[in-house]
């Protein structure tokens, strides 16, 4: 499923890159002397704040956080930049300890600079980084702390209509998502679309935020709920990206999964079928996404009571799974799982028990005799 829209995907490194380019702070570093090394180090540095230049970016600004300043100091706000910019790039590394200690200290600057201080939306940005990174790390109740007082600072600030205050919501919300708090998921991420909706330009965020409340609904046993999010999602995805990209196949993907769920098998099939087209047309017929595709049918003919088909679908799925990831991986043997249930569903007890059998293998060398799912796949040889 879609990631969580996180506010440093679409607005902390525009903004960031504006604070940079602003006419205070070009002024400031424009009128530096040619032997301030930090103070045209960090000019530099925040120039490079695009795409593709980003190594060379950090380099300069590790460098000005330790380059002796021969006339003026550097300004708090820009080294904090420095430090969130540092952050950024260990965060997406998965070194969220290390970008925690980063984020941090540009907190502890922000906090400590009478130009700045505790409530400024720059400050703001910072909680809103060290709580990305706590969620990141599987620390929710400390990124829960951090985003909240996000969203006090930029509600106080910004108003409670502002996007910075949106994407704060959407924040909190994918923290108690993860939780499985789904009633305050659903309120928060609320909250976001409410805010979204009265912004022109902003309709990637709205799709993505449709897809959060499908989830969330969809995991909390509001199927119809679920399918109005996810409907939504999908036109403005169609909007955005056209009938026949993959964006368009997930949010098919999407319907199908939440129609299945809610037993309406016909539907879903549909829904499955027309993500199936695109994923043929876009990726081909042995990519992995277009055997997730055929299993996914696979799955709700099962369910709709058409054995023969569904044994069909997961068997095109278990041919691409096999040559992409070998016979012996743990996603094979889901494939000859499902076609083993197929099979025991049809009344094929031997062909159910050649496939379980297959699936027991792989599980006993990849998990263990002591996994649960091998567990699962003993149970299942000895039912039939």
């Amino acid at each position: 499923s879609m990631g969580y829209m996180e506010e440093r995907k679409m607005l902390t490194l525009n903004s960031v890159v504006s604070s940079c380019r602003s006419p205070t702070f070009l002024q400031t570093f424009g009128n530096a002397t040619e032997s301030n090394n930090k103070h045209r180090l960090v000019l530099h540095s925040c120039r490079l704040l695009d795409p593709g230049k980003y190594d060379r970016a950090t380099e300069l600004f590790s460098k000005a956080l330790v380059a002796p300043s021969e006339g003026n100091v550097v300004h708090d706000a820009h080294a904090a930049v420095a430090y969130l910019h540092l952050g950024d790039v260990q965060q997406k590394q998965g070194a969220y300890d290390r970008a925690i200690e980063l984020y941090e200290k540009a907190l502890q600057t922000q906090l400590e600079s009478p130009d700045i201080g505790p409530t400024h939306p720059d400050t703001a940005t910072t909680y809103n980084s060290l709580g990305l990174a706590h969620k990141q790390n599987g620390a929710y109740h400390v990124a829960l702390e951090h985003y909240s007082t996000a969203l006090r600072i930029r509600r106080a600030t910004l108003g409670d209509n502002h996007l910075a205050t949106g994407a704060t919501y959407n924040n909190i919300g994918g923290v108690y998502h993860m939780q499985n708090s789904y009633d305050l998921a659903v309120e928060y991420y609320q909250k976001a679309l409410d805010i979204l909706l009265t912004h022109a330009g902003e309709e990637a965020a709205v799709e993505t935020t449709h897809v959060n409340l499908g989830s969330v609904c969809q995991q909390k046993g509001d199927g119809p709920a679920a399918i109005r999010h996810y409907e939504r999602a999908l036109a403005v995805t169609v909007r955005l990206h056209g009938s026949d990209q993959l964006q368009t196949a997930e949010a098919y993907n999407h319907l199908g999964g939440a129609h299945h769920n809610n037993g309406s098998y016909a539907n879903a099939v549909g829904y499955y079928h027309s993500a199936l087209a695109i994923m043929l047309n876009v990726v081909g017929t042995t990519h992995p996404n277009t055997a997730l595709a055929y299993n996914n049918l696979g799955g709700s003919y099962q369910k709709n009571g058409n054995y023969s088909k569904a044994i069909d679908y997961y068997t095109r799925s278990m041919d691409i799974m096999t040559k992409a990831l070998g016979s012996g991986h743990p996603v094979t043997a889901t494939s000859y799982h499902n076609i083993g249930s197929a099979y025991e569903s049809l009344g094929d007890y031997d062909s159910a028990l050649d496939y379980y059998s297959k699936c027991l293998s792989i599980m006993l060398t990849t998990n263990g005799a002591a996994d649960a799912n091998t567990a699962s796949a003993f149970a299942n040889v000895g039912a039939v």
